[in-house]
């Protein structure tokens, strides 16, 4: 018997361990997941009303501010990299060109393309559409490309021709090309 309660033991133990486990593996670590769904709502909240919620706006903005302060490395460069992107969608361009600036910036010694090359298409974005520097609009769209190098993934090469897509639709040019033509032959 008592080697009996020995294996129960051991059994429930394995147990209780494997539950703990999977409960802490479908719990995120990523301290940028909260500050998603804020985004998320607030798009969807947006798409909804045609209005903006500016307190949960700038609830999203100094919480992403306040995360980047306290950062360092990856998270640093991500929590730049959304907090530009929320402060392009309150209308906030300058603010939101320095963000993904610091973004690039904090991204490039890190090794993480994917970031720079975003902060890099979310600066061209707020350029074009907020600044009307069309200039610095090209040239941010010129390093994005650049970032993205010569092997760009599918949705690096669909961000940036729908990018230059919308830029030729708006000067009433209708023959679009690809910015990287022939990088994925059929």
């Amino acid at each position: 018997m008592r080697s009996l309660s020995h294996v129960l033991i051991f059994i429930v133990a394995a147990l209780i361990e494997a539950a703990t486990s999977g409960l802490a593996a479908a719990q995120s670590t990523d301290p940028l997941d909260r500050y998603r769904v804020q985004r998320d709502a607030f798009v969807d909240g947006f798409r909804v009303s045609g209005q903006q919620d500016r307190r949960q706006l700038n609830a999203l903005t100094s919480g992403l501010a306040a995360l980047a302060q306290r950062s360092t490395g990856e998270v640093r460069a991500r929590a730049l990299l959304e907090l530009g992107t929320a402060q392009r969608m309150g209308d906030d361009f300058q603010a939101a060109i320095a963000s993904f600036s610091r973004a690039a910036e904090a991204a490039q010694p890190l090794g993480l393309r994917d970031v720079v090359f975003t902060a890099w298409i979310g600066i061209a974005r707020a350029h074009e559409y907020g600044t009307s520097d069309h200039g610095a609009a090209a040239t941010a769209f010129e390093r994005a490309v650049d970032a993205a190098g010569a092997q760009m993934t599918p949705k690096q090469n669909a961000e940036l021709t729908g990018y230059r897509a919308q830029l030729e639709i708006g000067r009433g040019d209708s023959s679009l090309h690809s910015p990287c033509e022939n990088q994925f032959p059929n």
